[in-house]
């Protein structure tokens, strides 16, 4: 058969009453749960929600293992295609051109978060100004878990209500 050609499917007959109705009531369900969340998404952003928006700033606290307190002033703006190549260029060139899976997921992960914020994180403070200069992983998740609330929210892959039911 070529790839042209169509499987005949009329073979198979149809299916059992109470399978057609299971799957049309599942792909109703999901259609319901989608424009479900498409209207949540549109609602946020006529709301004004600050994370519905390209760009987000925020005030970023958080106090680590030793005590000392971490904060400051920061505005993410949501990844454009040309951002999504520039990450994956600064991955690789951290990566010294060696492939992304020879590389243990928890560094891999790092450069990941690492390259997103040096694209898209505008950063003020002084602490912040490299962010691979920094000895704490969790101050880095800590930080990437607000851009990534943003980003989510802004997709409206969750809303923002459901962001801070989830601690982020």
């Amino acid at each position: 058969m070529s790839s042209a050609q169509k499987p005949d499917v009329s073979v198979l007959g149809e299916l059992p009453e109470h399978l057609a109705q299971a799957t049309e009531d599942a792909a109703a369900a999901i259609k319901k749960r989608i424009e479900a969340k498409k209207e949540d998404a549109a609602a946020e952003k006529e709301a004004g929600d600050p994370k519905a928006q390209e760009e987000y700033t925020f005030q970023f606290k958080w106090t680590d293992e030793r005590g000392k307190l971490w904060k400051g002033t920061f505005t993410n703006r949501v990844m454009t295609h040309a951002d999504r190549q520039a990450v994956g260029a600064l991955q690789s060139q951290w990566q010294l051109g060696s492939p992304h899976d020879s590389f243990d997921p928890q560094i891999a992960t790092m450069n990941f978060m690492l390259a997103h914020m040096t694209i898209t994180l505008k950063r003020d403070e002084e602490w912040a100004k490299d962010l691979r200069k920094l000895h704490s992983t969790d101050l880095l998740q800590e930080l990437y878990k607000e851009v990534d609330s943003h980003e989510s929210t802004f997709h409206g892959y969750r809303s923002n209500k459901e962001a801070s039911e989830k601690g982020s």
